[in-house]
């Protein structure tokens, strides 16, 4: 036992979740564990489940949600299963504008009454339940529909496209759908898969799509490919007949991390290849997104100028 006067710091070891009562077992007291939190050495990340507080610093907030989850776990003594956005943030899809409640299937309502958990009444097939690092969860398909039929269209609609471009199965995800005709909420996870498109790469790319299909321009081609004399150019979103591309700026088209300066530059050049052969580049960041009156202006604008010089629009 630990008896100097002065609280001995607590070691979480990086990436990693300790309880309450492996802190303890550690020779830890309980002295020491609150003064590390004070000391904001340590973090709660839930009730009874800490973390290093130097690693936490590190984790985007997304990242974080995942973590929540998995704390959750350490913490729970009931025997369930991770469902809805709970389980597309362990499969690492993008979640976008989603709350971090945790949600969880029991089978009865009955069990984990601790804060911020939904618990969803669900009798799920032993075959739509995968294990992933000692957690039970949906697998991707299952949780694309119950993602569908809880959340709004687009922020079901980034899901999906995230859970497609990462294998998800759409037949799957449409077997499921057809076994569950006649249940509540299920027209409206149809409409989702409808949309879906596994050639998406970001929520960004999702959301500028989404609204250019609602403010009625014909369907864009998605990461369409164009050569030029600086090499090939992937649009997010093109019409080609048009020579027109809409491009989404954002960081998770570079891997979560920010572009380096190499990449901008390369990027350019061919960029500006492009516009030397007639193509037109409507460059959007995720802030513009929000702004739907003057992103649709600069979207028409651009499209109007492009069928001025190139004739006919698309066919829808």
């Amino acid at each position: 036992m630990h008896t100097s006067s002065a609280p001995r710091p607590v070691d979480i070891p990086h990436a990693r979740l300790m309880t309450y009562a492996e802190l303890r077992r550690s020779n830890y007291e309980e002295t020491e564990i609150a003064a590390a939190l004070r000391a904001r050495n340590i973090v709660r990340v839930r009730h009874g489940v800490y973390a290093s507080a130097e690693f936490w610093r590190t984790l985007k907030p997304w990242d974080r949600d995942v973590w929540a989850v998995r704390a959750h776990h350490l913490s729970s003594r009931s025997h369930l299963i991770y469902t809805h956005v709970s389980a597309a943030r362990l499969w690492g899809m993008d979640v976008w504008n989603a709350t971090n409640e945790i949600h969880v299937t029991q089978g009865t309502r009955h069990g984990d009454n601790s804060a911020g958990v939904v618990r969803h009444a669900l009798m799920i097939p032993d075959g739509q339940v995968v294990m992933q690092g000692g957690l039970r969860l949906t697998n991707r398909e299952r949780t694309v529909v119950d993602c569908a039929k809880l959340l709004p269209h687009e922020l079901a609609t980034v899901i999906a496209d995230s859970a497609l471009h990462r294998g998800a199965s759409r037949q799957g995800v449409s077997a499921i759908l057809e076994e569950q005709t006649g249940y509540a909420h299920i027209s409206k996870a149809r409409r989702v898969l409808a949309a879906a498109n596994a050639l998406s790469e970001s929520a960004g790319e999702t959301r500028l799509r989404l609204k250019v299909l609602e403010w009625g321009f014909p369907p864009p081609v998605l990461q369409y490919e164009i050569d030029t004399t600086e090499g090939r150019y992937r649009a997010d979103l093109a019409w080609p007949e048009l020579m027109l591309i809409l491009e989404f700026d954002g960081d998770i088209k570079y891997n979560g991390k920010a572009p380096t300066d190499f990449v901008l530059l390369d990027e350019r050049k061919r960029e500006t290849a492009l516009m030397e052969r007639g193509w037109s580049i409507v460059r959007v960041r995720w802030p513009q997104l929000d702004h739907e009156a003057s992103l649709r202006s600069r979207i028409l604008r651009a499209y109007n100028n492009a069928v001025y010089a190139h004739g006919r629009p698309p066919a829808a």
